[in-house]
């Protein structure tokens, strides 16, 4: 249910809004002002009677600029001891408001939270986004387009994740009420302009029998507050979300080597930390139990949420890093890694400054330093140095992967999940990406999560692959050792319209192509990433965790290789079966363009059949290299759903 009326006009252009008069309570007027002209580093914002009493000593941070250890805060999970009521939020809403300016332009109020501003804004004096300092004091703006009509709908309805768990509802709104992350109850709505109540909802938490609590803010469908937010910008500034990969983190470990250490910090009910700008109270309303509850933090479900999320906790990895500590922040987790040597102080400095930030953080869920640990839902064990997935996950792809192959169509939502599923394994085996990859590509052409895609013969070409992948893949992979800029190896290969050849070490082939061959492969770029295929099923099984460099004389297949990305039915099948073999034998391989001059020798064994010439020009030129002739079998050139 969205109320509407004609006080909301363009806020970020003209600024014009309708006159009004707002209902400010004047007794508020004085402590909201105190809270402004002072600030407390207790871990608490406290009344106008506490800041009274406060002495001058409580912010002397940016004088004293003490270290972490010695001002460390004492760590509490229980709800801070604000002493505020829901007025006080509904006044400093109408005093913003009436200013017609979102809180960190205009008034600048300090808006209720346990985080310690002046902490903060000492260490990120020089951060290139010393910004989030004001929307973490001021509170995050929504980013809604108040220039959008808000319609009435007066339909509304919880969904059934809360109107069947509706204990589940109780207790959340009790704790969230106790942490003043929540006002209300409110019989009528509170605020003097219009108000958006979406609908609550709840999924089940992994592992426990409880459940998390969800406002939908996208609906409903086209005129819901997420609708009102446009992707990819913020306050009009564009924005691109960027979370930490698996990759990093292996790369981090790669550096330090065997035996490195892996620790990790969480923190505590995550958004719900992280204060919204006053201003937008009024979008994030709900109703329960026929009464009106609004967030003040930022709520599971609000698409700018995960970048407000991800850009505060982005500000702790740079001090973690100006302390020489490499963390790798998610959202709420923080990963770090390294060596034996410094892993328990990193460990306990990350714990520190968390409180110290005013941080709750989630001490149950803390992993001290470790060889082996589980991250971003990847297993990494640095003694070993692998990435693994579980047995049980393997099994449930493969039953899952079975039930797609029966689906003619699917919703986004189903695929999203398929991609959240296989995206485990990808984090692992960096070649099976590919495959992911033209999944998101066609996700991406579904714009809402109950609409219908037709899935193509691609589609299914690639859950094939994923299956006769997945039947051999041990769910264990190694982690790459060596930079691309000094790649462990380096073969050649070339192609005419009659045979082909290639390199590799010691050791060589040559074939003259059979007249079924030239059959199904009639241009000469599939015969000459045949050639480079024949060459993984020959060498494959020596390149285990190797990075490999491929010399070839055709531009359209290097680039191909590179990129992934082809239009060619025949060239995509012969991709699918090198991909698959540089899954299995884990393996990375790039593609380099040469010459046929500079790639002489390659050139020489694609025409060893055509003239002596040629087989003595080769021998001629590898007479000190001691080279092997090797012989390749007829059933390597089967490539399935060549035609």
């Amino acid at each position: 249910m969205i109320s509407n009326d004609s006080s909301f006009l363009d806020f970020h252009d003209s600024r014009l809004f309708k006159t009004f008069s707002p209902v400010v309570d004047s007794s508020l007027c004085t402590s909201i002002d105190s809270c402004h002209a002072s600030s407390s580093c207790s871990g608490q914002v406290l009344d106008s009677h506490d800041l009274d009493a406060m002495p001058d000593s409580k912010c002397s941070l940016f004088e004293s600029k003490l270290s972490v250890l010695e001002s460390r805060l004492t760590a509490t999970n229980s709800p801070p001891a604000f002493g505020l009521s829901s007025d006080y939020f509904l006044n400093l809403h109408n005093r913003i408001f009436a200013s017609r300016a979102y809180n960190f332009e205009g008034l600048r109020l300090p808006v209720p939270s346990s985080l310690c501003l002046p902490v903060w804004r000492t260490y990120l004096q020089e951060y290139v986004d010393y910004g989030v300092c004001d929307f973490l004091e001021f509170g995050w703006p929504v980013g809604f387009d108040y220039s959008r009509p808000l319609p009435i709908h007066t339909n509304f309805h919880n969904h059934k994740g809360a109107t069947e768990f509706p204990a589940a509802v109780d207790v959340y709104l009790s704790s969230e009420i106790a942490h003043h992350a929540v006002i209300g109850p409110f019989s009528t709505s509170p605020f003097s302009c219009p108000v958006a109540v979406s609908p609550l909802n709840s999924v089940p938490k992994p592992d426990t029998t409880e459940r998390r609590i969800i406002l939908d803010l996208s609906w409903p469908v086209g005129s819901s507050v997420n609708d009102g937010i446009p992707s990819g910008l913020y306050l009009a500034q564009e924005f691109a979300l960027v979370y930490p990969t698996v990759d990093l983190i292996a790369d981090r470990v790669a550096a330090l080597g065997p035996g490195c250490l892996l620790f990790k910090r969480d923190l505590r009910r995550a958004y719900r930390q992280f204060p919204v700008d006053p201003y937008d109270y009024p979008l994030l309303g709900y109703s329960w139990n026929d009464n009106y509850y609004f967030d003040v933090v930022l709520p599971m479900g609000l698409r700018t949420a995960a970048m407000a999320c991800q850009r505060s906790t982005n500000a702790v990895s740079y001090i973690l890093s100006r302390a020489g500590c490499q963390v790798a922040n998610y959202l709420d987790d923080f990963i770090g890694v390294a060596s034996i040597t410094r892993a328990s102080q990193d460990y306990e400095y990350c714990g520190s400054l968390l409180h110290e930030l005013g941080l709750q953080e989630s001490l149950s869920k803390a992993c001290p330093p470790s060889t082996v640990m589980t991250c971003l839902g990847v297993r990494i064990n640095t003694v070993d140095m692998t990435l693994s997935v579980t047995p049980e996950r393997l099994d449930e792809l493969v039953v899952l992967l079975s039930h797609w192959l029966t689906k003619k169509s699917a919703t986004k939502s189903e695929l999203q999940s398929l991609v959240g599923k296989l995206s485990f394994v990808s984090k692992c085996v960096r070649q099976s990406r590919l495959f992911l990859a033209r999944i998101l590509a066609m996700l991406r052409t579904v714009k809402r999560n109950h609409h219908h895609v037709k899935l193509s013969k691609e589609f299914f070409r690639d859950i094939h692959w994923w299956l006769r992948f997945i039947h051999v893949y041990n769910g264990v992979s190694i982690i790459p050792t060596s930079a691309w800029s000094s790649p462990d190896a380096v073969f050649a290969t070339d192609a005419c319209l009659s045979g082909c050849g290639g390199l590799t070490c010691h050791q060589f082939f040559h074939i003259e192509f059979p007249r079924k061959v030239k059959d199904k492969f009639p241009s000469i770029h599939h015969l000459e990433v045949l050639a480079i295929l024949l060459a993984a099923r020959l060498w494959g099984s020596q390149w285990r965790g190797l990075r490999l460099l491929v010399y070839c004389d055709n531009a359209a297949v290097v680039s191909s290789l590179n990129s992934g990305r082809v239009q060619d039915s025949i060239l995509a099948a012969c991709l699918r079966e090198l991909w698959f073999l540089a899954a299995s034998h884990e393996f990375e391989l790039r593609a380099v363009h040469l010459s046929s001059a500079a790639n002489r020798l390659a050139d020489l064994l694609s025409r060893w059949h055509l003239n002596l010439k040629f087989q003595e020009e080769f021998h001629a030129k590898t007479a000190s290299l001691n080279m092997q002739d090797v012989t390749v079998p007829l059933s390597y050139f089967h490539v399935a759903d060549s035609v």
